[in-house]
């Protein structure tokens, strides 16, 4: 009786044994590479999959509860295969869809997940280890922006800008929530919320690009400069603000060029520098080669976010005549222009394919010349029309100023008394400083606080008498210019409240730690209200 029951036993537990053999061989282990890139206000993630054998089917990743709403671009590119593309995301799971592949790269994107404390970053890091459908053997290595590093995850080995972990083969589903810090000084918050690129196509040799960035300082301190990283063979035509062009080599507003192995590096740096929650708008126009591919012309990085990261994207592909077909399919075409919507990839430094537009098109010379042609027609006429009527009065009369150009002058004299405005913010930074570190007598700082008011009082009005005419001139401009009001009347009390500040400090009214944060305050809302003042001066310039 005994023997027979561990007989059976014995066959159950082979029979066990058996089945889970085979379920362990139904289910291949595949490699998973985590490349992990912190950057100034996101995280980049790149998986690098590799399957045992051709794979198809679904690949179901599950995060940590609450992190997938953060993720606001994934991409997957294939390898080695035929197909590959994210089909959901949604809840806590990112889910691909997968035909016939050895080999593909799932990128993700987190962002919002910073927390600044001290001089360092704080960011946590949801990461699925494995897919649901399969085990998985996963290698992670954190790449850093700076090797000031104040604390890397549990279990990783750091050296340098890197820290590196094994975590060997993990169970269908994994995941877990890293968190690490590291210095934040050495890294530039400024990210793109929208990036509208047009290209322009005029004649077979070159494409005209002009960029304009919507830029935010997402991080806890003031940023002064940005790159960008051109094309390699771009010509830089022409940077510019909303109060006006930059130029190389200049005090306030300049721009400097220089070349690597793989980009024509654009550095700009700003007028005034800008502090966290800040934005700024910068256009930048540059040239690319076409190059001739078969029978199709294309441009190179058409759709690179240039080294920035972009959230928002437009690109519009003018031609000068006949745009015959274009790839990759636009969201937009008509016979001379094809519109893209958020087709930017925002991380096109480390996902560099798919970047490029291939089109054919044929241009319209006469198109082109045409406007040269009836302006040229159009002076003889004037001229004969002007020395017909000179010799008929006898008299010369006084030639009216065209409506457009005294539009536009008056633009450009309002433009220039903000950048005067800015000047004087600078100027209550500078003073509030000055009483602060005692450097100054009362006596002078009423001095300078009188002529800061002055000159205050002087800007603020000769911008609302000049947008004024400007509203005569054209009923249009009414509307924005009673917001353009507002905003300078709200600037005048912003800095005049300050001054009145800064004034009851040396009489010993208020302490100095008041002084400081309200000076502090009041400074970042004049800086706001004259980022606003930019955006509605450049509405104007749309509107002429």
């Amino acid at each position: 009786m005994r023997t027979s029951t561990y007989k059976l036993l014995s066959m159950l537990l082979i029979v066990a044994l058996t089945l889970m053999l085979n379920i362990g061989q139904g289910k291949a282990v595949i490699k998973i590479s985590k490349n992990i890139y912190l950057k100034g206000g996101y995280t980049v993630i790149e998986d690098t999959i590799v399957f045992s054998e051709s794979y198809t089917g679904s690949l179901t990743f599950k995060y940590p509860k609450g992190w997938v709403k953060h993720i606001n671009y994934t991409k997957v590119v294939v390898v080695d295969g035929e197909y590959a593309n994210v089909v959901s995301v949604s809840e806590d799971y990112v889910k691909l869809e997968v035909r016939d592949c050895k080999q593909i790269k799932f990128y993700t994107v987190f962002s919002g997940i910073y927390v600044f404390r001290n001089r360092y970053a704080l960011t946590f890091i949801p990461l699925a280890l494995a897919p649901l459908e399969l085990p998985a053997e996963v290698s992670v290595t954190l790449h850093y922006p700076t090797t000031n590093i104040e604390s890397a995850p549990y279990g990783f080995n750091v050296s340098g800008s890197q820290a590196t972990a094994y975590y060997g083969t993990v169970s269908e589903g994994t995941n877990i929530l890293l968190n690490t810090s590291f210095s934040y000084t050495d890294v530039t918050w400024i990210i793109c919320y929208n990036l509208h690129r047009t290209i322009e196509l005029a004649d077979y040799s070159k494409a005209v690009i002009k960029d304009t960035y919507v830029l935010t300082n997402i991080g806890p301190r003031s940023e002064s400069k940005i790159e960008f990283k051109l094309p390699k063979s771009a010509k830089v035509v022409k940077v510019a603000g909303v109060l006006g062009e930059y130029f190389r080599g200049a005090n306030q507003g300049s721009f400097t060029t220089r070349n690597t192995s793989d980009f024509l590096i654009l550095e700009v740096r700003f007028r005034h520098s800008t502090r966290g929650g800040e934005k700024i708008i910068l256009t930048i126009v540059y040239e690319v080669p076409l190059i001739k591919e078969n029978d199709k012309y294309v441009v190179k990085g058409a759709f690179s976010s240039n080294g920035v990261y972009v959230i928002k994207s437009t690109v519009i592909v003018k031609v000068e005549g006949s745009l015959n077909t274009i790839e990759p399919e636009p969201s937009y075409k008509s016979a001379g222009e094809a519109k893209y919507f958020n087709k930017i990839v925002p991380i096109a430094e480390l996902m560099n394919e798919n970047l490029d537009i291939a089109l054919k098109f044929s241009i319209n010379m006469l198109k082109i010349y045409l406007p040269f042609i009836i302006l040229a027609v159009f002076i003889v006429v004037l001229s004969a029309i002007g020395v017909a009527y000179v010799k008929l009065m006898g008299v010369k009369k006084p030639i009216k100023r065209p409506l457009f150009d005294q539009r536009s002058s008056i633009l450009s004299d309002v433009k220039e008394d903000v950048e005067k405005l800015y000047n004087v913010v600078e100027r209550v930074e500078s003073l509030s400083r000055a009483v602060r570190d005692k450097k100054i007598s009362r006596r002078a700082f009423q001095l300078q606080k009188r002529n800061i008011e002055k000159d205050i009082d002087s800007l603020s009005e000769e911008i609302k008498n000049k947008v004024k005419s400007l509203s005569e001139l054209d009923s249009r401009f009414s509307t924005p210019a009673t917001r353009l009001y507002e905003r300078v009347n709200e600037m005048l009390k912003l800095c005049k409240d300050t001054l009145s500040l800064i004034d009851s400090y040396t009489t010993k009214r208020i302490k100095l730690k008041e002084l400081t944060s309200t000076v502090e305050i009041n400074v970042s809302k004049m800086k706001r209200v004259l980022s606003t003042i930019e955006e509605i001066v450049l509405d104007m310039e749309d509107m002429l």
